[in-house]
């Protein structure tokens, strides 16, 4: 939907102009969500480099290994989400009307 000079103007889902706009929020998306994962996992090595010796080992980490041990982390993480279905795959309801 566009709007020109204060009035909506339904575009067909068949213009190359329509699938530009949903391609670009599809890729805006997907961007958010890679963003929001990235900032995630930084915030998980923050709070952990936190930790103290103690309670590392609490949860069965070690100082000397946190590297390895939050790299397999990131890559345990980023197994699951490629894993998973995108929001809107299946029949989900599209946040936006078409």
């Amino acid at each position: 939907m566009l709007i020109r000079g204060g009035e909506k103007v339904r575009l067909a889902d068949d213009t190359p102009r329509a699938g530009l706009l949903r391609g670009g929020l599809a890729s805006l998306k997907a961007a958010y969500r890679a963003w929001r994962h990235e900032r995630d996992l930084a915030v998980i090595a923050r709070r952990l480099r936190r930790l103290s010796d103690r309670r590392l080992s609490t949860i069965g980490l070690s100082r000397s290994t946190l590297e390895l041990d939050l790299e397999r982390m990131a890559r345990r993480a980023e197994h699951k989400r490629s894993a998973l279905p995108s929001p809107g795959e299946h029949g989900d309801v599209p946040l936006l009307p078409r």
